[in-house]
């Protein structure tokens, strides 16, 4: 696999968030609103990337950017696209998504991932061989664990 295919592959990065919160009419009572969830909409600037315990160059993260609106993200390595949809379960500590590809070099897959918002920052950590969900915000040799923080554009 060429480089530039395993580094979109690896950008995948996902996240889909919606930032609103949701409310239920109870009709026995008063409404109950449910907590916000974590506001990732927008697009993010990749801040520093590892994959498999190796900083990504730094060519990668100047041209690589994260677009996430609803269920779907874009990612964009240059002028090369990478995009699909990605599930998020708020209630898991830490919290996951299940990202999916259906345009580009991860159409077909399935990446799972944890991640966590702390003010303008993103940090998400992605099993990129689809096998499991990391455990832990770090990347190691021999795995295809990425880990990427980003900053809000």
């Amino acid at each position: 696999m060429g480089r530039s295919k395993l580094v979109l592959m690896l950008v995948v990065v996902a996240v889909a968030g919606c930032g609103r919160s949701s409310t239920s009419t109870n009709t026995q009572g008063p409404k109950r609103v449910e907590p916000a969830r974590p506001m990732i909409e927008g697009a993010w600037l990749v801040e520093s990337a590892e994959m498999g315990g190796q900083a990504m160059p730094a060519e990668f993260v100047k041209t690589t950017t994260l677009t996430i609106s609803g269920d779907q993200y874009v990612v964009m390595v240059g002028n090369a696209p990478d995009r699909g949809t990605v599930r998020r379960d708020d209630t898991k500590s830490p919290m996951t998504m299940d990202i999916v590809g259906f345009e580009g070099p991860n159409k077909g897959k399935t990446i799972l991932a944890i991640y966590e918002l702390v003010g303008d920052k993103l940090r998400v950590c992605y099993d990129m061989s689809g096998e499991s969900r990391p455990t832990e915000f770090a990347t190691k040799p021999g795995t295809k664990l990425f880990l990427a923080t980003y900053g809000r554009k």
